[in-house]
């Protein structure tokens, strides 16, 4: 077995997720600076297993997810496909990706941006489903971070039948414990937390001061670049759309 079709068989089951997660960071980039976008690399928008290699469809190996029409812009959407990350996080990024940008940037002028989301909505929106009393008075104050993260690792790792129960169970625990909510955040720390690197000339002529980080799961030996959230190559998502708006033209 090849190491492509080891890396399908560990992570196939995540394709969903990141197939949801690239048609949002098409449609909100469409939504908010009138560009169009269509999926460019190998699976990109699709669930579908594929066989072989990247080459045998016309591809790289980390080629990147979408692109916008008309432009040099490419966007890479990644970030981990579970919900209990803490929000501080450091952004893991695969090397293939980098080196992939890198040339595409040398060779032909593309400039490729890595759109990363760490997801934070998802568990406030199956906690809302519970049929809990103090659920009602307290849907303007955000989870705090303990809750989020413990309910987080409840969705990925129990079985669907076993996920409102567990659920149920943790989110009784934390309020009787007033560890729930965090009255002092706003409501909006609740929402995903998307930032934007963009894989230019400059990233790529300081790309070695980024720390390799290792992780093996099922077999499968991995390399990760790890970037700090604070660092200056992490831009946010409105920058990034101010930059595409103004690009085409779009002042508004």
């Amino acid at each position: 077995m090849t190491r492509s079709e080891k890396f399908r068989d560990v992570y196939g089951y995540q394709w969903a997720v990141s197939e949801k997660k690239e048609r949002f960071i098409k449609d909100i980039i469409e939504k908010y600076t009138g560009r169009e976008v269509e999926f460019f690399g190998l699976g990109a928008g699709s669930q579908e297993r594929l066989s072989g290699e990247a080459k045998d469809y016309g591809h790289y190996v980390g080629d990147p997810d979408l692109h916008i029409k008309g432009s040099p812009y490419f966007i890479e959407v990644t970030g981990p496909n579970v919900f209990f990350c803490p929000s501080e996080s450091s952004l893991w990024v695969r090397p293939d990706k980098v080196r992939c940008a890198y040339h595409a940037l040398r060779k032909r002028g593309h400039t490729t941006f890595l759109v990363h989301v760490l997801p934070k909505s998802s568990v406030r929106k199956h906690l809302n489903k519970l049929d809990l009393d103090f659920l009602p008075r307290n849907k303007e104050k955000p989870l705090t971070e303990k809750a989020r993260c413990s309910l987080g690792k409840i969705l990925n790792r129990s079985g669907k039948k076993k996920v409102q129960k567990d659920m149920m169970k943790m989110a009784i625990s934390l309020y009787n414990r007033g560890e729930l909510f965090d009255p002092d955040k706003p409501k909006s720390f609740d929402n995903d937390v998307i930032v934007v690197i963009p894989f230019d000339q400059d990233f790529f002529d300081n790309c070695k001061e980024f720390k390799v980080v290792r992780y093996a799961k099922k077999g499968i030996q991995e390399e990760f670049l790890e970037i700090d959230r604070d660092s200056p190559y992490v831009k946010s998502l409105s920058d990034f759309f101010s930059m595409l708006r103004d690009e085409n033209g779009d002042k508004k």
